[in-house]
């Protein structure tokens, strides 16, 4: 019989409380319980021990006393963390390893192939000049033109395009879910053709004075801007009287401008010479002129009989001048 003192007390302290299981009944198996397996996994774990001199009653005995110290909670808590952490990095291989195959699927199938190359908004650009820009820039990435739409690159497209289209104001290349190319065009709106001294070559302009090439040779004939003494476009730039012959061509209505065939500028008196596709020549003064080409057409339907060479716009009075025949005013 032990007398419960302060040195029991002590021991109780460090000792570990064991519950007796009731005894189960034969042939039944025991109940697996989570709690109980992290349990023993934390038994097994613990390896914090110590050797204590203990007196049992009143003799010299020693004895070996081996105590446990188990810190539950915090093995618990890091058991808990290494299996959430293992789930997550299992997941994550199979995330990846799904990845890699649709990946790999998704770039060698032949159903994601681009199909077709659709281009829309073309008037003064031909479409052929596009499709052939298209084809250039694929081989010089060594690409087929049936590439597969997900790894094609149209933004490197759209500058390639650019640089070597200069009549084009914006443009826009989508991918489509139908596995074709959409290439959207906007132009830039010409309103004359003049010839570029610097660049030796006829080109558009448009009224903010960029000046672009002429991309298909079938387009209609736009009104010629010229200037009698001096060139339009040097090295040094824009003439300033490029800059009035866009301000005329651009105050002149629509039907008027079907009429013209050219217009020159002819001295620095801001007058102005308008070739009409008849052959009749209207000289003009950059004040008045735009209320008077409205009566161009009752102008000449007034004269149908008469050869015109002609027409003196520039004052308040209209000034007409026949053509000579064999010698002879007519």
């Amino acid at each position: 019989m032990y007398i419960f003192d302060k040195q029991s007390k002590s021991l109780l302290k460090n000792q570990s409380v064991i519950i007796k299981e009731k005894p189960r009944k034969k042939n039944e198996k025991p109940k697996f319980s989570f709690k109980d397996f992290i349990a023993k996994i934390t038994n097994i774990l613990a390896f914090e021990k110590k050797q204590q001199k203990i007196k049992i009653n009143k003799s010299e005995l020693l004895v070996a006393q081996e105590t446990v110290e188990i810190k539950n909670d915090s093995i618990l808590k890091f058991l808990i963390r290494v299996f959430k952490l293992s789930i997550v990095v299992f997941v994550f291989i199979l995330i990846w390893l799904g990845f890699e195959k649709t990946k790999n699927y998704v770039l060698k199938s032949e159903r994601f192939l681009i199909k077709k190359v659709n281009i829309t908004g073309c008037d003064i650009i031909s479409e052929s000049n596009i499709r052939k820009l298209y084809l250039e820039y694929c081989n010089s990435k060594g690409l087929s033109q049936q590439s597969n739409i997900f790894v094609f690159n149209i933004n490197e497209l759209h500058q390639f395009i650019l640089e070597r289209c200069n009549a084009i104001e914006t443009m826009y290349i989508s991918k489509n879910f139908d596995y074709s190319l959409g290439i959207n065009i906007i132009e830039k709106k010409p309103i004359g053709m003049i010839y570029n001294d610097k660049e030796k070559k006829l080109q558009l302009i448009d009224n903010k004075l960029n000046l672009f090439d002429i991309q298909d040779q079938k387009i209609p004939n736009y009104i010629i801007l010229s200037d009698s003494v001096n060139e339009l476009i040097t090295s040094a730039g824009i003439n300033k009287n490029l800059v009035k012959l866009v301000k005329i061509v651009n105050s002149i209505n629509r039907k008027t401008k079907q009429e013209i065939s050219e217009i020159e500028y002819v001295n620095d008196d801001d007058v102005f010479l308008i070739y009409l596709n008849n052959g009749v020549k209207l000289l003009c003064h950059l004040e008045n002129y735009i209320s008077k080409l409205e009566k161009i057409e009752l102008i000449l339907s007034s004269f149908q009989d008469k050869k015109i060479e002609y027409i003196d716009l520039r004052f308040k009075h209209i000034y007409l001048k026949e053509k000579k025949t064999e010698g002879k005013n007519a």
